[in-house]
């Protein structure tokens, strides 16, 4: 048995996610002899996508999965930017919560960014007038756990808030936030965003970073 080379087996590291929740040692073996005959020049170029459907195509390696939470892994990221209908159903689902009670509305949501805008009325205002630093809290939460959970495997994992911080840079009386958050970090049990908030000029009024934990759903582990 010829087994990869350093160059293939780093490779085989880095695409490991196509095999790495096979349990049986067959599996392993069969994709070790696959890449070690790959022709070296289309393994630096491949893609994982492209990587991933040439492994199933190799017997003892034909139901080889992703990693079980990420509806894809590394580089690229199977969720495409909802469309104007996809976004009007969503914002429709946070009429009755926390989102729809202050007015929060999903204005993007696409593979690499979350838009999320709320209005600067008085239900989110402290009793002097001035936006409430809360309210600005749970529109960058509310951002980065819908992005985490546009992400993953909805049927078997949920995304809760895990840690937040933000700093508030800039009173705000009237008008509008937005807050745009992008993610840092994609893990297998956590996932990591910055988040951006601005005015309606776009003047800087609170910078987040929130931690984002994806939890199996009961009784599928």
């Amino acid at each position: 048995m010829k087994f990869p080379t350093p160059f293939e087996a780093a490779r085989l590291d880095d695409l490991n996610a196509a095999i790495r929740h096979s349990q049986q040692s067959e599996r392993i073996l069969a994709a070790a002899r696959a890449f070690a005959t790959m022709d070296e020049q289309w393994l630096r170029s491949a893609s994982y996508n492209e990587v991933e459907g040439w492994l199933k195509q190799i017997p003892g390696i034909g139901d080889a999965r992703r990693p079980r939470h990420l509806k894809q892994h590394g580089e690229d990221v199977s969720m495409q930017p909802l469309n104007a209908e996809q976004l009007a159903q969503l914002n429709a689902t946070q009429a009755d919560n926390l989102a729809g009670t202050l007015g929060m509305e999903i204005i993007e949501a696409g593979p690499e960014r979350i838009v999320a805008r709320m209005p600067v009325l008085p239900r989110v205002k402290q009793p002097y007038g001035v936006l409430h630093g809360g309210a600005t809290v749970a529109l960058c939460e509310t951002a980065a756990s819908l992005g985490t959970y546009l992400g993953i495997d909805q049927t078997r994992f949920n995304a809760f808030g895990l840690e937040i911080n933000c700093n508030h840079l800039r009173p705000m009386f009237s008008g509008h936030i937005t807050a745009i958050a992008t993610p840092v970090h994609r893990g297998r049990t956590t996932w990591v965003w910055d988040i951006r908030v601005q005015n309606d000029e776009g003047k800087l009024t609170a910078i987040s970073r929130c931690t984002v934990a994806v939890v199996p759903k009961t009784g599928t582990e």
